[in-house]
């Protein structure tokens, strides 16, 4: 059994320690997925708290159908997407909510990135967050997403082709880099939040 899924089993028993140690392994990748989803710091951390409280509430009933990472970037996912719906909802967009790259990806080429990224398509770009950012597999990506594996290969390739086109080979990961530091690196891994939530 892997590292994570015996530190899950451990919290689901009721080890607060489990708990957050599973936490510190997965925070920044619960930040990465909310803040590229949604492109606003302060709704990715309020997402982070958001899931978190609900992993607290549901990790009882967590079976291990999927693995705990799949298990809670869905979660995430759910939990960014309504407040991007609130947000929707209210229009009230604040100077704070418009880019803000963290100061260590202040360079012109992971701006340039980040912008491009923003502007592919809501599927292409969570798939390939999920694998290049997150570090998902193709097949829990696919899990997450509720679609097949070709579909997440399909749309990552699509993601990739587009990235480059758009901003040159140099500065996107390409199809036998799978890794890139470019991309995987944009987000930083976010606020310590869990501290306050467990």
């Amino acid at each position: 059994m892997p590292a994570l899924e015996r530190l899950a089993a451990s919290a689901r028993e009721g080890d607060s320690s489990a708990l957050q140690e599973l936490a510190s392994l997965l925070q920044p990748s619960v930040w990465r997925f909310a803040y590229h989803l949604s492109g606003n710091r302060e709704i990715a951390e309020e997402a982070c708290q958001e899931t978190w409280a609900r992993v607290i509430r549901a990790l009882p009933g967590f079976r291990a159908e999927s693995s705990i990472t799949t298990w809670l970037l869905a979660i995430a996912r759910r939990v960014t997407a309504g407040l991007l719906a609130d947000q929707r909802r209210n229009r009230q967009r604040s100077i704070s909510s418009t880019f803000n790259p963290p100061p260590s990806q202040s360079s012109t080429a992971s701006i340039e990135i980040e912008l491009e990224l923003d502007r592919l398509p809501a599927r292409l770009r969570e798939a390939l967050i999920l694998t290049q950012v997150v570090g998902l597999t193709y097949e829990e990506t696919a899990i997450l997403a509720g679609v097949k594996v070709g579909t997440i290969r399909s749309r990552v390739f699509r993601a990739r082709s587009a990235l480059q086109r758009n901003l040159g080979d140099s500065s996107c990961p390409s199809a036998d880099a799978p890794s890139s530091e470019a991309v995987r690196d944009l987000g930083g891994s976010g606020p310590q939040v869990m501290s306050r939530v467990v």
